[in-house]
C-alpha cells in the first residue's frame, strides 16, 4: 500500500528515464484495462480490471502514443465501458488499435507507425538476435 499520493511520473518510475534516453520512435503500451466508470461488470469472468478515466494523465505522464486493447479485459466493464475507454483515449490523443468498434461494426485499420526503432523482443522465438526496421528482434533470455 503506498501511504503517500505519487504524481502520475512517479508511477512509471525508472521508466520515464529509460524513454528519455532510447527516444523510441512510438511509445506503445498494451493498456490491459478499461478506461470507465461503467459499473456493467462481466459476471462471467473472475477478474475485473479497471482505471478511472480521471487517471487517463497516467499515460500522457508517459507521453504515450498508442494504446493496444487487443486482451481479454476489454470488455470487462461491458460495451459501455469499451465505449467510453475508446472515448477516454481519443480526446487523450493516445491512438488505440481495434478492428471492430463497441457495437460489432467493423472498422478499417490503419497503421500509426511503419518501423520502430530499438530493440522489439518476441517471447515466442528461441535464437537471439537484434530488431531491424522490418523484423522484431528475440532477448537472449528465451529458452529454446
Amino acid at each position: 500500500m503506498v501511504d503517500t499520493p505519487l504524481s502520475y511520473q512517479q508511477v512509471w518510475g525508472d521508466v520515464l528515464h529509460e524513454l528519455q534516453r532510447v527516444r523510441p520512435d512510438a511509445r506503445i503500451v498494451n493498456l490491459e484495462t478499461a478506461v470507465t466508470t461503467s459499473d456493467d461488470w462481466d459476471r462471467q469472468k473472475g477478474i475485473h480490471y479497471r482505471m478511472h478515466p480521471g487517471n487517463v494523465a497516467l499515460l500522457r505522464a508517459a507521453g504515450i502514443d498508442v494504446a493496444v486493447l487487443g486482451n481479454n479485459h476489454v470488455l470487462d466493464w461491458g460495451a459501455g465501458g469499451l465505449r467510453e475507454t475508446l472515448t477516454v483515449l481519443r480526446d487523450a490523443g493516445v491512438r488505440h488499435g481495434r478492428s471492430r468498434d463497441a457495437t460489432g461494426t467493423r472498422r478499417r485499420r490503419r497503421r500509426c507507425y511503419t518501423r520502430l526503432r530499438g530493440d522489439c523482443w518476441c517471447s515466442r522465438t528461441a535464437r537471439p538476435a537484434p530488431a531491424s526496421p522490418s523484423v522484431g528482434g528475440r532477448p537472449p533470455s528465451v529458452p529454446a
